[in-house]
């Protein structure tokens, strides 16, 4: 049987494992936001912008404003059952290399409430 709290523990070692493998992809500015505050940021290939990936399951990538703040949160992961880091590492080669895919698939939430916008059905 599947204990639901195996899913989110961060220590054990297929998630040491995939903490390694997360670490030995990013660069050395990168790793070094991701040890301080469990967050890194990357650059978006097509558009140039700049995307803060955080240890989370859901609604973990911020893309930024050019002030640096939040613009709106994103929710994009593979498929299946993966270690937390490795869904990070996944959402990073995605914003690098196709991130146009990655926001068309993406749950966008705008970071303001008072700017969300709501669809009536005609």
């Amino acid at each position: 049987m599947l204990d639901a709290g195996s899913l989110f523990t961060f220590d054990g070692p297929i998630e040491q494992r995939a903490r390694e493998l997360l670490k030995q992809n990013l660069s050395p500015s990168q790793r070094d936001q991701y040890d301080r505050h469990r967050y890194f940021d990357v650059i978006g290939n097509s558009t140039g912008r700049r995307y803060r990936i955080h240890q989370a399951y859901q609604m973990n990538v911020e893309e930024l404003s050019p002030a640096g703040k939040r613009a709106r949160l994103l929710c994009f992961t593979p498929q299946g059952h993966l270690p937390i880091c490795d869904v990070m590492l996944a959402q990073k080669i995605a914003l690098e290399c196709c991130e146009l895919d990655a926001l068309a698939v993406a749950n966008t939430i705008l970071s303001e409430p008072r700017r969300w916008t709501y669809v009536t059905p005609p």
